[in-house]
């Protein structure tokens, strides 16, 4: 019989995230695995919800936690789970408290989230024997085991990246419809904007390169709740001939395809999958050294680091990176072959069914051939929305 699995997702869940809950929807096998899923608001479109898959609703309300306690408690007493895993929704989730409920995985994509943890229940040996955690970064992990979690409830899994997708990707077809020249040095930038760091610094940056190399261009991703905030900033630049905004119709792999080089300017550790991706794509990286950022790059092996997230510093060692073509090839070979044994798609889905096998304490049926694991979910059309 299928373990039945309830994924909670909140419409702030990183995108980080949200790939890999993608990966468990479409690619666990449905023999072994019933997956439900509770939204908490609406999430980003970067979700992909495979037909079938039962899809539960809760409205986001800030300002009466209470409120949505109550309606995640009563999907949860209605429906009967075996394991529950949250996405990043540590303070939203009202269960894993006094032991008595399902085991519960805690999914976290990055260090901001940490410091939450010491409001939260489920952190305690003595509250919650029964919860464990998964992170995406060393660093994260480290973090919490510093804090009193013990280090045989934190697992680390790494991003996943498509290969597949990255092979498919056409780079021609997308500058003509980015409106790029196929002559232009096109540089990507993917962390959000901000007034330190993120695409604010990546954008002035690109602004200052523009003086003296005027065919320089930028991409900006923007789409769900972006897009308004990264016009605007490419705007405030004085060039806004040199940006393209990219809705969320397009991926990292396209995006990645249709760029040169990948600028990481982030002053804070933040989910790192743009870089996974950057590396399997052969995509050459600029960004500053955060640690979480060290764990996947290094100065001059694996990408190009800059110790100041300033947009002057940030532009010439840019140029640096690009003038150096023996160094740039270099490190994107070297990059790829990392990537490759870091971020395939099997290694993530074996990470989480090992942990999926432990935490329901052997209830999960053994696969029942080669290449069970990694077979697609086959379900019926149509999802099955309950308000």
């Amino acid at each position: 019989m299928a373990a039945r699995l309830l994924h909670i997702v909140d419409e702030s869940t990183s995108e980080d995230l949200l790939a890999h809950l993608s990966l468990l929807l479409n690619q666990l096998p449905h023999s072994r695995f019933a997956q439900s899923v509770l939204t908490i608001g609406q999430p980003a479109p970067v979700l992909r919800l495979p037909p079938g898959v039962p899809i539960l609703q809760v409205q986001r309300a800030s300002m009466m936690p209470g409120f949505q306690a109550m309606r995640i408690l009563q999907v949860l007493q209605r429906r009967s789970f075996e394991l529950v895993l949250m996405w990043d929704v540590l303070q939203r989730v009202p269960i894993g408290g006094d032991g008595s409920g399902p085991p519960c995985l805690a999914i976290l994509s990055d260090t901001p989230g940490i410091a939450n943890l010491a409001h939260w229940r489920v952190v305690t040996r003595e509250h919650a024997p029964q919860s464990h955690f998964v992170c995406l970064s060393d660093l994260t992990r480290q973090r919490l085991m510093r804090s009193g979690i013990p280090g045989d409830r934190v697992q680390l899994i790494r991003a996943s990246v498509d290969l597949a997708k990255v092979r498919q990707a056409d780079r021609k077809r997308l500058r003509a419809e980015l409106d790029l020249p196929a002559d232009a040095t096109v540089l990507l930038t993917a962390c959000p904007p901000g007034g330190k760091a993120g695409q604010y610094v990546a954008a002035w940056a690109a602004a200052i390169l523009h003086q003296i190399r005027p065919g320089v261009r930028m991409i900006l991703p923007g789409g769900f709740r972006e897009d308004r905030r990264a016009r605007r900033l490419s705007e405030e630049c004085y060039c806004p001939q040199v940006f393209r905004l990219a809705g969320e119709q397009y991926g990292p792999a396209d995006l990645l395809a249709a760029s040169d080089m990948l600028v990481w300017p982030a002053e804070e550790n933040c989910p790192t999958g743009w870089l996974a991706w950057a590396m399997a794509a052969g995509v050459p990286i600029v960004a500053t050294g955060s640690p979480s950022v060290r764990e996947l790059i290094r100065d001059g092996q694996t990408g190009f680091l800059v110790d100041s997230a300033r947009p002057h510093a940030l532009a010439t060692r840019i140029r640096m990176a690009w003038e150096d073509a023996e160094a740039r090839r270099r490190c994107v070979q070297e990059a790829g072959h990392q990537a490759y044994e870091m971020f395939r798609p099997q290694k993530c889905l074996d990470a989480y069914l090992e942990a999926f096998t432990r935490l329901l304490n052997g209830r999960v049926p053994a696969p029942q051939g080669p290449g069970c694991r990694a077979c697609p979910v086959a379900l019926p059309c149509g999802h099955n929305v309950v308000e």
